[in-house]
């Protein structure tokens, strides 16, 4: 073999051999040095009792199961028939009401959009409908008391651990001793392994919470948009009908004065009027077209005066509107922001099951060869009647069960459950924490930030 693949090789061999042992491996070693062989039985009684809880489990849910299923259906029938008889049909799509509410449609707004009106069922519909259901119901109540009472695999199971766990020896002091630390070693390293997963987890976590705050935070501008353009929109009808009054006004000041023009020139009218003198005639005559002409102004300015009060909400309006598409537009911007905000969720989400799923199966390897090496020394404790400290993958494995709820709780309601708090996962939320810190007092009002007040 030449030098470069007995390197390949023994770089191969050097890393798979990392990846099947513990940290506490020298003391399997030594207990194994110490015995020969473990009692039987026990490795088969370890499997059995962590067999035990997820056949009790599945004999559980699988009851739960149907016992959702027959409530479901009830109440999904008496809702239908419910909706039959009251006559919660459309006329147009022929759509019950409980099948539009189911994917979010309210009915009186679908009956008005499609210019329908409800209608009742038949006696012969509700009576279909009610056998229909009770036939499915009657087959799930089947089932369900076909597994009421007991479940044989968890009586197998339970027959066998008793009667294995009576040929049980126990195990020397020396044993005991050497699987406690090989015990505190293993934990304290699965521990170490286990938050590192944990720190890439809430790195997710923390881009789900973050979008999440942005979406209400987004809300909360929108609220604030909508305000700015009603107290704008207040604005401008006030000053719009300051500047009305104030023309109107002018006009009829100058109403007024044409009046008093009027009248002064009436009198010289008249006055030159009632004398017989030619010139005077003329002016008579030159006066009257001024006091006719004064008195079309006055028309005139009595017709603006009218149109300045039927045109005034119309000329709030347009200028409303003149004002309107800039808080459209943050509008719509906040709104575009809202929507990538959800499409970063919907994918930080995938992420988050993904990295999961890889954490867990990173965990779970990892257990495993806990799991292998406790079985080595509980095999090598067989004869020597002393008891081993064997629950090391159990704890670990317990630890994982406990964080990873917490932490998908967390992307969901944005709250740490106070079941949670050994783990103390605020410390883990760096980014989050950060991101909160980033934010102005009018934004942090507004997001989920009930992180900082656990």
């Amino acid at each position: 073999m030449s030098p470069l693949l007995l390197i390949i090789a023994l770089l191969t061999f050097i890393n798979c051999h990392a990846q099947t042992q513990t940290s506490g491996l020298s003391y399997v070693n030594s207990i194994e040095s110490k015995v020969l062989q473990y009692e039987k039985n026990k490795d088969r009684i370890a499997q059995l009792k962590r067999d035990l809880p997820a056949l009790e489990e599945k004999w559980r849910m699988k009851k739960q199961e149907i016992t959702d299923k027959i409530n479901a259906l009830v109440r999904e029938r008496d809702a239908l028939v419910g909706d039959m008889k009251v006559g919660a049909r459309c006329s147009e799509c022929n759509r019950w009401k409980t099948d539009l509410e189911k994917i979010g449609i309210d009915f009186e707004e679908h009956l008005g959009e499609v210019k329908g009106y409800a209608i009742p069922a038949t006696t012969a519909e509700l009576e279909n409908v009610r056998k229909q259901y009770n036939e499915k119901i009657a087959i799930q109540k089947v089932q369900l008391q076909r597994i009421q009472n007991t479940d044989e695999f968890i009586q197998a199971n339970l027959l066998e651990t008793d009667k294995l766990t009576k040929n049980n020896v126990s195990l020397c002091e020396e044993v005991t001793k050497l699987s406690k630390n090989y015990e505190t070693t293993v934990l304290q390293e699965a521990q170490n392994k286990q938050e590192v997963l944990i720190r890439k987890l809430c790195d997710v976590a923390s881009d789900i919470l973050i979008a999440n705050d942005q979406i209400e935070i987004n809300k909360a501008r929108i609220f604030r948009y909508n305000d700015a353009f009603r107290a704008e929109s207040e604005k401008v009808k006030n000053r719009i009908e300051t500047e009305t009054k104030e023309l109107q006004e002018f006009k009829n000041q100058e109403i007024v004065a044409n009046e008093k023009r009027i009248e002064s020139k009436q009198y010289q009218m008249d006055t030159a009027a009632a004398s017989k003198i030619e010139q005077s005639l003329a002016l008579a005559k030159s006066l009257a077209a001024e006091i006719e002409d004064l008195k079309s102004k006055n028309r005139g300015l009595n017709l603006e005066i009218s149109y300045l009060s039927e045109g005034l909400e119309k000329k709030i309006q347009d200028k409303t509107i003149e004002i309107k598409p800039q808080f459209d537009s943050n509008i719509a911007a906040t709104n575009s922001s809202t929507q990538k905000a959800n499409e970063r969720i919907y994918l930080l989400k995938q992420q988050f099951e993904s990295e999961i799923n890889a954490a867990t199966k990173t965990n779970t390897a990892f257990m495993n060869v806990i799991i292998s090496e406790t079985n080595r020394m509980v095999m090598a404790s067989r004869k020597i009647e002393c008891s081993v400290w064997n629950n090391t993958a159990g704890e670990a494995t317990s630890n994982w069960n406990q964080v990873t709820p917490c932490i998908r709780n967390l992307t969901s309601t944005t709250q740490i459950n106070p079941y949670c708090s050994k783990w103390n996962l605020i410390s883990y939320l760096g980014k989050y924490k950060s991101f909160l810190a980033s934010l102005p007092a009018e934004d942090l009002a507004h997001s989920k930030n009930a992180l900082l007040n656990n």
